[in-house]
């Protein structure tokens, strides 16, 4: 019985007759040492250019490496990956009661509730005081019940 580990014992490469593949990029033509990448991906210590380098990261991401293996086999650091390869990053929901949520209901051209708009005048005073809406407070339930 075999037991599952973290990383697959090869991944395949890229499949090409010949050692060197020309890719059209954005930026122009770039030169593939597809030997390179394949050692490179499975381990084995390869001196990549930067599109060997991003080609390699897109086979073993695509091959289900975890993020920091696939940096530390290619040879870049993780912030580079995720400049190349970003990930959707959950978004909070905007909750009605607060100075977002009453830009929320002015981007949709609907009225604001009572709510929104006691919390923008809220951080609206202290956008007139401090210059910013950074470090505004939020609206409490007392604030709300008096405001009301």
């Amino acid at each position: 019985m075999t037991t599952p580990t973290d990383t697959p014992a090869r991944i395949p490469g890229m499949r090409a007759a010949a050692p060197t593949v020309f890719v059209a990029t954005p930026k122009g033509l770039a030169i593939i040492d597809t030997v390179a990448v394949d050692r490179a991906i499975n381990g084995a210590p390869a001196a990549l250019t930067s599109d060997e380098a991003r080609m390699a990261a897109h086979l073993a991401l695509t091959h289900g490496l975890a993020r920091d293996v696939v940096a530390a086999r290619v040879g870049v650091c993780e912030r580079t990956l995720d400049r190349w390869f970003p990930t959707e990053k959950p978004r909070t929901p905007v909750v009605c009661g607060t100075r977002q949520g009453y830009d929320r209901h002015k981007r949709r051209k609907e009225d604001a509730c009572g709510r929104c708009k006691a919390a923008y005048a809220l951080a609206y005073r202290h956008y007139r005081t401090h210059g910013t809406y950074v470090g505004a407070p939020a609206l409490t339930d007392t604030e709300w019940e008096t405001a009301a």
